[in-house]
């Protein structure tokens, strides 16, 4: 893949997301999108239904000239009224899920 090309590919990529939770789910009730223009993002959306998403990445320095770190969230909630989530991280080490338990929400704390 070109280099920096993750710029251009993950909007474009948050926006079907979007666009594909807006069509399935209710009304989009938050929804915040940064980019710093200097190889960081974080966007988070929910709807009215209980659905949401979080992600933030960027490089982070290392002693090979750094490395792509993602981390997010996302989750819903089924008919039955249970919620269901996952976290998530991909960096250099792949992409490595969590599946939540405890149904606690995502923290808006900043990592990069």
């Amino acid at each position: 893949m070109v280099k920096g090309a993750h710029l251009y590919v993950l909007p474009m990529v948050f926006m079907v997301f979007v666009t594909v939770a807006s069509c399935l789910g209710g009304q989009i009730k938050k929804f915040t999108y940064n980019n710093n223009g200097y190889g960081s993002y974080s966007f988070e959306y929910e709807t009215s239904d209980g659905t949401y998403r979080r992600e933030e990445g960027g490089v982070v320095p290392g002693p090979d000239g750094g490395a792509w770190v993602v981390r997010g969230e996302y989750g819903y909630i089924d008919s039955r009224g249970k919620p269901y989530s996952m976290k998530y991280v991909a960096d250099a080490n792949g992409y490595q899920p969590r599946i939540n338990d405890d149904h606690t929400r995502f923290n808006d704390r900043r990592i990069i």
